[in-house]
């Protein structure tokens, strides 16, 4: 360990950093289900457990990206034909939603120049209101 940095150092290179597990996948994205609170709605095969030196990280979820990127949201919506508070449910039970979509549903929600190479949408919704905030995750190279 580095006297200076709480960051863990292996030859001189930060190792990899880990990624949280999700809940498993509920099929009932829903304020009313407690067990839908950090559920998986729909991931790449393979989503990585951790994410290295040379990759990127990124996390948002809806409100966010509605609130604060009003335009990507409008083309997001467009994208996909619904809002955010169907993504639980319309998206884990398309059987037309791919994961070619789904690592576009990543690109275009955080204006990436190439596809990620990882995709996955956990399910969130607000305590206090019950609306559904999905959060999408996607990991690429730098």
């Amino acid at each position: 360990m580095s006297e200076y940095f709480d960051i863990p150092f292996d030859d001189g290179l930060v190792v990899d950093t880990e990624i949280y597990t999700p809940k498993p996948k509920t099929f009932n994205c829903h304020y009313s289900n407690p067990d839908s609170q950090a559920s998986l709605i729909c991931d790449t095969p393979d989503f990585p457990k951790s994410y290295s030196k040379t990759e990127y990280y990124k996390t948002m979820t809806s409100n966010i990206l509605r609130g604060f990127h009003p335009v990507r949201y409008d083309d997001v919506v467009d994208f996909l034909g619904f809002d955010d508070q169907m993504w639980g449910t319309r998206i884990s039970g398309d059987s037309k939603f791919n994961l070619e979509m789904l690592k576009r549903l990543g690109q275009l929600i955080f204006d990436l120049p190439n596809l990620p190479k990882h995709a996955r949408l956990v399910h969130y919704y607000e305590n206090s209101t019950g609306y559904s905030i999905p959060q999408m995750e996607v990991v690429y190279d730098k």
